[in-house]
C-alpha cells in the first residue's frame, strides 16, 4: 500500500500490483496501470484522474468478482476518463456472450474512453469477438461479445443446439464454420451479428 510520498507513474512506467493508493499523492504521467499479480483490485482513497495513462487489466474467470475473476480498480471518489485515456483488455478464458465486469468501480465518473482508444485480445481460451463499455451509476463496465463456432458433431442441421459451442445462433453471435465432416444447412431465415467461414468450412 502507498500511504505517504508523491508517486509519478511516467511513460514507460507500469504500476503492477494490489492494495490502496493515496489519490492525493498520485499522479498518471504516461504510464501503466496493472492491477494484480496476475490479478487484482487497485484502490484509491480519493478521486483519480486517468487521463495519460493505459489501464492494462486481465480477465480470467466468469465468476463475476472484481479482484478475483478479473482486475479492477476502486476509486473512492470520482473517477475521470479522457482522451488521453487507454483501455487494453486481455482475455484468458472462455467467457458467455454478454458477460459483463466492472472493470472500474467509483462513486462517480466523468468524461469515457474513446472508442479508438479501446483494444482487447484473446490468449489461452479466450473467444471474445467484441467488446463494449457503458458508464452505470460510477461503473465502466464491459460487455462482451463472443464467437458461437459450428461442430456439426451431431448433424448438418443449423437448428440443433448440439452443433454448436454456444447452443443455436441469434442475432448477437459471431459465428465461425471451420472445416468439419458435417457442415451445416440453413432451410430457413436465421439472423446472426457476423459470419467467418474459415479455409474448408462449407455453408449451405
Amino acid at each position: 500500500n502507498l500511504i505517504t510520498g508523491k508517486f509519478s507513474n511516467a511513460t514507460n512506467g507500469t504500476l503492477n500490483g494490489a492494495g490502496t493508493i493515496q489519490a492525493s499523492n498520485f499522479s498518471n504521467d504516461g504510464g501503466t496501470l496493472a492491477p494484480g499479480i496476475p490479478l487484482g483490485k487497485m484502490t484509491y482513497n480519493g478521486s483519480e484522474s486517468f487521463n495519460n495513462c493505459t489501464l492494462n487489466l486481465e480477465i480470467n474467470g466468469a465468476g463475476g468478482v472484481g479482484g478475483v475473476d478479473f482486475d479492477q480498480i476502486v476509486v473512492s471518489g470520482t473517477a475521470t476518463m479522457g482522451s488521453t485515456s487507454f483501455l487494453n483488455l486481455i482475455f484468458t478464458y472462455a467467457t458467455d456472450n454478454g458477460a459483463t465486469f466492472d472493470i472500474i468501480s467509483a462513486t462517480s465518473t466523468s468524461g469515457t474512453f474513446n472508442t479508438s482508444n479501446v483494444t482487447f485480445s484473446n490468449t489461452g481460451a479466450g473467444n471474445v469477438t467484441a467488446v463494449s463499455l457503458t458508464y452505470i451509476s460510477g461503473k465502466v463496465r464491459v460487455t462482451v461479445t463472443t464467437s458461437n463456432i459450428w461442430s456439426g458433431s451431431i448433424s448438418s442441421d443449423w437448428n440443433v443446439a448440439g452443433n454448436w459451442s454456444a447452443g443455436v445462433p441469434d442475432a448477437t453471435n459471431f459465428i465461425i464454420i471451420p472445416d468439419v465432416t458435417n457442415d451445416p444447412n440453413i432451410n430457413n431465415s436465421v439472423a446472426i451479428q457476423g459470419l467467418k467461414i474459415e479455409t474448408g468450412g462449407l455453408l449451405n
